[in-house]
């Protein structure tokens, strides 16, 4: 009876040494899963960083593009508003030219008809 005992205190000794075994790689395994989830989590936050320091220089650079869009438009009126006051002044010389040209020339036949 007594061997009986001490061989099956022999065989629970040996079932908790594996099991003990299973728990120390289980724990090395959990340790090796949270360091690699550690490296996956700062390099999203870092991935995060930069995709956010990114989105505000392009929100920059938009921003810069369009002042200077407004700012060329507003040149550009400004240019188009130009070429029609002196087209108007052109075409103001045009009508007085030939005004005057009708004038000498009405003058011409009166002095030829004198």
């Amino acid at each position: 009876l007594v061997e009986d005992l001490e061989k099956k205190v022999q065989e629970l000794e040996n079932v908790v040494r594996k099991k003990n075994v299973e728990i120390e790689d289980l724990n090395m395994a959990m340790d090796e899963y949270e360091r690699r989830n550690s490296i996956i989590i700062t390099a999203l936050q870092n991935n995060e960083l930069y995709l956010t320091s990114q989105i505000e220089r392009f929100k920059k650079e938009n921003r810069k593009i369009k002042k200077e869009n407004l700012s060329w438009r507003n040149e550009k009126k400004h240019y188009i508003n130009e070429i029609k006051l002196k087209e108007e002044l052109v075409e103001d010389k045009v009508k007085e030219i030939a005004s005057l040209k009708e004038k000498h020339s009405q003058e011409n036949n009166e002095l030829i008809e004198i």
